[in-house]
């Protein structure tokens, strides 16, 4: 098996190095780098070209600026990677522990033997650290995606993941028209979750970067019932509603368009319904009752139910 490890650079001198060789130090995998200069105007592409020079594992891309998100796809697309096995996702300067790859492909061969053409996703849990040295869990608790409304609010970071060629090739050929507000992580996760199997693997084995310079950064992500956990609800409750307005009907009419005869039996209910609620009644009442309709906690079920009576869905 081969894994392809998709790397998006963009000035990023500073921990680059160090992020390669935790890669390129992975344990009992078979793997290949291949690191997408986004039009880095720091010392990253000669960086890259040394790094390329010592290890002929290590493939140098050179890429106009599209953004990191747009930059992944850039990878995903290349023809240099289109017989690998599976791909990674990899930041500039996270650091991966030297099982990562090897406990994520042990996993995915596991799915893959129940049925070798289901698409999946697979990702793992982290630990967030910085100069004043680690701290929390990336994902505070299991984190079992259920649909693609599911992906849609929640935080997940690309470089946990491990996607399987059938998952690949379909991302390939359904960019999604505002692909950018999803970005390559959250695009990913709804298209897995929509034609496929997305899994979960509770173990820390990256370590997420938080300085100054992230492209992205971490999101809240309350855990428990708490005093901050409801003084941050009311604020962002309104902004949320304001926010989520349509977005819902206009992800599902993407997928509708993205993905024909591609999307699991859940996911056509929950596109069929979505796209007919602002319409008519039945659809609506459906949708409120079903336990297929919901995001990953109580206030944003209630936010989504709300929109939903409101016909902003």
């Amino acid at each position: 098996m081969r894994i392809a490890v998709l790397l998006s650079v963009y000035n990023g001198e500073q921990f680059l190095e160090k992020q390669v060789k935790t890669i390129l130090e992975q344990n009992n995998v078979n793997l290949d780098l291949f690191i997408r200069d986004d039009g880095s105007i720091d010392r990253s592409k000669q960086i890259i070209r040394l790094i390329a020079a010592r290890d002929s594992r290590v493939h140098f891309i050179q890429g106009q600026n599209v953004g990191f998100k747009r930059s992944f796809l850039e990878l995903l697309k290349n023809p240099s990677v289109a017989d690998y096995d599976y791909f990674a996702f990899a930041d500039q300067d996270d650091l991966w522990n030297a099982n990562k790859l090897e406990v994520l492909q042990e996993r995915i061969s596991k799915l893959e033997s129940e049925d070798p053409r289901i698409p999946i996703l697979l990702y793992s849990n982290g630990r967030i650290f910085s100069d004043k040295g680690e701290g929390r869990r990336l994902y505070q608790k299991a984190r079992n995606i259920s649909s693609f409304i599911d992906a849609c609010f929640r935080p997940l970071y690309g470089m946990s993941f491990l996607l399987n060629l059938p998952l690949k090739d379909i991302l390939v050929k359904t960019e999604a028209s505002n692909f950018d507000l999803w970005g390559h992580d959250g695009w990913t996760a709804i298209v897995a979750s929509a034609v496929g199997k997305v899994d979960f693997i509770d173990q820390d084995l990256v370590l997420y970067r938080q300085h100054g310079d992230n492209a992205s950064g971490l999101k809240n992500d309350y855990t428990k019932l708490s005093i901050g956990f409801i003084f941050a609800t009311m604020r962002t409750f309104k902004r949320r509603e304001q926010s989520w307005a349509f977005k819902l009907s206009s992800l599902a009419k993407e997928l509708e368009i993205s993905l024909p005869n591609k999307v699991n039996a859940k996911s056509l209910f929950l596109i069929r319904k979505l796209t007919s609620s602002n319409k008519n009644r039945l659809p609506r009442l459906q949708l409120f009752l079903s336990s297929k309709f919901t995001a990953h906690s109580t206030i944003q079920n209630l936010i989504i139910r709300l929109l939903l009576l409101k016909r902003k869905i």
